[in-house]
C-alpha cells in the first residue's frame, strides 16, 4: 500500500511535468536594459518551464537577432536605449513578424498604453506585477489572446482589437471631440476642464456623455477606443 505522503509527492510530481510540458512549449524573449531584471525574469520563467531563447538589453539588438531565433512571446520594456520599444514594434509590424508582443514596463500611463496597442502590442503588465500574473498574460498571449492588466481588457478590448468585429464609430460634438483628443493626454480632467474654460461638473457631463456612446468604462478604454479608430493622433 502506497503511503498518503507518496501518493501526495505523486500528484506533484505529474502536475509539474504537465505544467513544464505546457510551459515549455512557448518561447520567450526578453528586451529589457536593466541587467539585475532581465537575469531575474529569465531565472524565473526558466524555473516555470519556460524556455528564454533571447535576451538584449536594447531596441537595435533586438531588431538584428530577433529574425535568427524561435519566439513565441517578447516581453519587452518601452524605455530602452538606442532604439526604443515603440520603434521596435513599428519594425516588427512592417516585417509581419509572427511574434506576439507583451508589454513589461514601468510606462503605465494611459498614452504609452495606447501607443503601444496602436504599434501591435498584444498585451501589457507593470513590471511589478506578480509572476503568477505574468506567466498568465504569456499563456493568453502564445494563444492568439489578449491581456492587458490595470483596468484594460475585456469587452471593449476584444471590440477593438479583434480584425473580424467592426467597431461602432458615432458621431461626436465639437466640444466632445475635443474633450476626446484632450483625454489621450497625460492631462487630468480638471486640466482639461481648465483647458475647455470650463468647471469640473461639464467635463463631468461631457466624460460620461461620451462612455455612454462608446459603451466603455475607462479612460484606458477610451484611449484605446480613439486610437485603433483615428480619432485621434498620437506624436513620435
Amino acid at each position: 500500500m502506497i503511503e498518503l505522503t507518496g501518493v501526495i509527492k505523486l500528484f506533484f510530481e505529474v502536475v509539474n511535468r504537465y505544467t513544464m510540458r505546457e510551459s515549455q512549449e512557448i518561447s520567450i524573449g526578453i528586451a529589457e536594459d536593466h541587467l539585475f531584471f532581465q537575469k531575474g525574469l529569465k531565472t524565473c520563467l526558466e524555473i516555470e518551464g519556460f524556455q528564454v531563447n533571447l535576451q538584449v538589453f536594447d531596441g537595435r539588438e533586438l531588431i538584428e537577432k530577433i529574425g535568427n531565433v524561435d519566439i513565441t512571446v517578447l516581453l519587452l520594456d518601452l524605455r530602452m536605449p538606442v532604439i526604443d520599444g515603440f520603434a521596435v514594434l513599428d519594425y516588427l509590424h512592417s516585417i509581419k513578424s509572427p511574434v506576439h508582443v507583451l508589454v513589461l514596463s514601468g510606462l503605465g500611463d494611459d498614452a504609452s498604453i495606447g501607443k503601444a496597442v496602436q504599434a501591435g502590442a498584444k498585451g501589457f503588465v507593470s513590471k511589478d506585477t506578480s509572476l503568477e500574473e505574468l506567466k498568465k498574460a504569456i499563456r493568453i498571449i502564445a494563444d492568439n489572446g489578449y491581456y492587458f492588466s490595470g483596468g484594460i481588457g475585456g469587452k471593449i478590448m476584444q471590440k477593438l482589437l479583434n480584425p473580424g468585429i467592426t467597431a461602432l464609430k458615432p458621431e461626436f460634438t465639437d466640444k466632445e471631440m475635443q474633450f476626446l483628443q484632450l483625454s489621450c493626454t497625460d492631462l487630468s480632467y480638471k486640466e482639461i476642464a481648465d483647458k475647455m474654460n470650463m468647471g469640473t461638473r461639464s467635463i463631468d457631463n461631457y466624460r460620461d456623455t461620451v462612455y455612454q456612446k462608446l459603451d466603455i468604462k475607462s479612460r484606458n478604454g477610451l484611449i484605446v477606443y480613439a486610437i485603433k479608430n483615428q480619432l485621434v493622433k498620437l506624436d513620435g
